[in-house]
């Protein structure tokens, strides 16, 4: 991490410190309000100077970047409190955006406490993903403000059947390669959470985090993974069940471990890597 990196986020921690969760709802709320669709329909919100947004401006690399750090290694950022777009979930990272299924974009995005976000009912609803690829064998997942309505995969990648999953009132945070490992106490119905996961090839070590506090570390991560297949966001990377209910916000990848100060700085303002 640079030293302009590191006074940020020392900065970013020293006037946080006191910072209620109140305030970053009140904030991110701000945001989907200023949030407009750019593909297929229109969202009538009230206006405001808050960035980014698609309406407003936001980063598109780490060269337009407030935080540069956090856009090494980022290889999938699906952003909907950006702003609505239609029948598509946009890849801030990339080119392979993501594909709203059995869901209805005129009723699916919703503003919540947490800002703008995508409804999926459980039942059906699911996002596809076309074309991720990463032969890193070390990630990071992070789900930025998720609540559950009905336990089910976060995220499902074919290859080597990697899962990243929330199971309310059960589990937990955790993941599959092949076995379940929890790395978390129960997550609650109906509340919501900030999650990260990373898993380290070279070290076998899996954390977890909620709400910015790491909550679960194993070296159980022992059949490696490349980044390739179908990938589902709610769904088994095929769609099928266990679906995900429940509204989301952010789902970041990256192909390398976050630290516990980005992991912190993450939660305390998920859309920092596009900030500018």
């Amino acid at each position: 991490m640079s030293a302009r990196d590191k006074g940020a986020v020392q900065h970013l921690d020293s006037n946080s410190a006191g910072r209620d969760k109140g305030a970053v709802e009140a904030s991110v709320v701000a945001e989907a309000a200023a949030a407009t669709t750019s593909v297929g329909w229109t969202r009538s919100l009230t206006p405001s100077p808050v960035r980014p947004s698609y309406k407003s401006g936001f980063a598109r690399s780490s060269a337009e970047s407030a935080y540069p750090g956090l856009w090494d290694g980022l290889i999938a950022g699906y952003v909907p409190q950006m702003g609505a777009t239609g029948d598509t979930l946009r890849n801030l990272a990339g080119r392979n955006h993501g594909t709203l299924t059995n869901m209805d974009p005129a009723t699916d995005w919703v503003v919540s406490r947490k800002g703008l976000v995508l409804d999926l009912d459980g039942t059906d609803d699911h996002i596809v993903l076309t074309g991720l690829s990463s032969t890193s064998q070390s990630y990071s997942f992070v789900s930025q403000w998720f609540k559950t309505s009905a336990s089910g995969y976060l995220w499902d990648i074919q290859s080597g059947r990697l899962v990243i999953s929330a199971e309310h009132n059960v589990t937990g945070l955790g993941f599959y390669d092949s076995a379940w490992t929890s790395l978390s106490g129960n997550l609650l119905n109906s509340t919501w959470y900030h999650t990260v996961i990373t898993l380290n090839s070279e070290s076998n070590a899996a954390i977890g985090y909620v709400d910015g506090a790491e909550t679960g570390n194993t070296t159980a991560y022992n059949v490696h993974h490349d980044i390739s297949g179908n990938v589902s966001l709610g769904a088994k990377h095929d769609g099928a069940a266990p679906r995900f209910g429940g509204q989301f916000g952010t789902f970041l990848l990256y192909d390398r471990v976050l630290t516990p100060v980005e992991v912190r700085q993450l939660y305390r303002d998920p859309l920092a890597p596009f900030r500018q």
